[in-house]
């Protein structure tokens, strides 16, 4: 009985040590716009999702320490990773903050298995301030643009010399001017 106990305390007071991706469960979508004629990238776009009904879908984010609904969106993938530390429930990690080396200076968005909709809607809210005045459009989604990133098979975490994600390619819209 006393070695048991001994053996016990022993694992349980012995520091365990695992790796966890931050991101477990949850898919990235990156979207590539570029302008028809040009070819050229288009920063500042607004690209939310809709439902079925062509609604825009509210969810949760996590702001100025605590939580509220907004539009889901697409945001510009940043140039540089700026979050650092512990991630835990009372200081969640802002994906709008993370770097993914792959999807380059593209749209993304970091989400469940599940597309809240089916679709996207990119609009062009600054007028010629992005090279142009851009028509509003509409694109369909489906699970094959999702692509997860905590797997055996998607490594993107090892950065650009030695990560990658399975299959991964970006979803290209093309944008004609009005």
């Amino acid at each position: 009985m006393l070695k048991q106990f001994l053996f016990g305390l022993l694992l349980f007071s012995t520091p365990l040590f695992s790796q966890h991706c931050p991101f477990d469960g949850a898919y990235i979508l990156v979207v590539e716009v570029e302008d028809s004629l040009s070819g050229k990238r288009i920063p500042n776009l607004k690209i939310s999702f809709l439902d079925s009904l062509g609604e825009r879908i509210m969810h949760q984010v996590y702001r100025n320490g605590g939580w509220e609904y907004d539009t889901l969106w697409m945001w510009m993938n940043p140039d540089s990773t700026s979050h650092c530390g512990i991630i835990d429930n009372n200081h969640p990690m802002n994906p709008w903050s993370i770097r993914f080396w792959f999807a380059e200076s593209n749209y993304v968005l970091v989400w469940g298995a599940d597309l809240p909709g089916s679709q996207i809607m990119i609009e062009d809210l600054d007028g010629s301030q992005n090279g142009g005045q851009f028509k509003s459009r509409i694109v369909a989604l489906g699970t094959e643009n999702l692509y997860p990133l905590c797997t055996g098979h998607s490594n993107w975490d090892f950065g650009p010399e030695g990560g990658f994600v399975e299959g991964y390619q970006s979803l290209k819209v093309y944008l004609s001017t009005q």
